[in-house]
């Protein structure tokens, strides 16, 4: 029987928030089929066994054990999807209880939408800076265009799902990248099909000192520069671009964000 949703989590020594991220799966409604496919590049802490205690009668799980980079992983786990709708969900994030319930409303509601976007919380121990990039990105998400898209990424990666069979059409994540690939798959996928923007909280996104996005900020938005340039020749959209790329990283570093 085919699950309403697949949902890959990348895995490496993630014991700290891995119960947490798992807890917000188990709470979605029990009406909804989950496939939880974890892709794990090695760990050698408590993962394994925290992934082994995790069952629920609504949920089949998959656990893919490879020596992948984070992008190889994540094509691997999709390769593997038998969900209606796909996702991927890192494990020190976590969802929304009802975010899978209002999702799929949105999907079957609009039958001709591909991929559906929603509101996503930042959460950690900068909340005054996390409120305002929570409210900066609800306000312009419901802007989003391609253009807007070229400017600044303003999606959140775990609110985003997409239909199994779009996903075929976009094509798999491109590997050569290391941070951005969600941006790169993002861009194509607005190229094709404009997403459904929907005023329900999607998930928690939680930033942190031992994060990818925290340890990486400089090489992220570079990749993000020579990403957004695949895409794009207009030199006022690369100008803003930069402009709002510097804004960032300046708010980051004197933040310690």
């Amino acid at each position: 029987m085919q699950k309403d949703f697949s949902i890959i989590i990348p895995t490496l020594n993630s014991e700290k928030y891995l119960e947490e991220t798992i807890r917000s799966i188990k709470n979605q409604s029990k009406s909804i089929l989950i496939e939880c496919i974890f892709t794990d590049g090695g760990s050698i802490d408590r993962t394994f066994e925290i992934i082994d205690n995790f069952n629920q009668d609504n949920i089949t799980k998959i656990v893919i054990s490879k020596n992948l980079g984070m992008t190889e992983a994540l094509n691997d786990g999709f390769n593997q999807a038998n969900g209606k709708y796909l996702t991927y969900l890192n494990s020190d994030d976590k969802l929304d209880d009802l975010a899978l319930q209002n999702l799929k409303i949105s999907f079957e509601c609009n039958e001709n939408i591909n991929w559906i976007i929603g509101n996503c919380e930042n959460i950690g121990s900068k909340n005054y800076l996390n409120k305002i990039i929570n409210l900066y990105k609800a306000k312009l998400l419901k802007k989003l265009d391609l253009r807007l898209l070229l400017v600044n990424n303003i999606i959140s990666q775990p609110s985003v799902y997409w239909k199994k069979d779009f996903f075929y059409k976009v094509g798999k994540f491109d590997e050569t990248l290391r941070f951005n690939m969600d941006y790169d798959m993002w861009i194509r996928m607005i190229k094709l099909s404009k997403p459904l923007i929907i005023n329900h909280r999607i998930s928690f996104f939680r930033r942190h000192s031992a994060s990818l996005s925290y340890k990486n900020s400089f090489d992220q938005f570079k990749e993000k520069f020579n990403t957004m340039k695949k895409y794009n020749s207009n030199f006022f959209i690369t100008l803003l671009h930069i402009m709002f790329s510097f804004i960032i990283l300046f708010i980051y570093k004197i933040t310690k964000y």
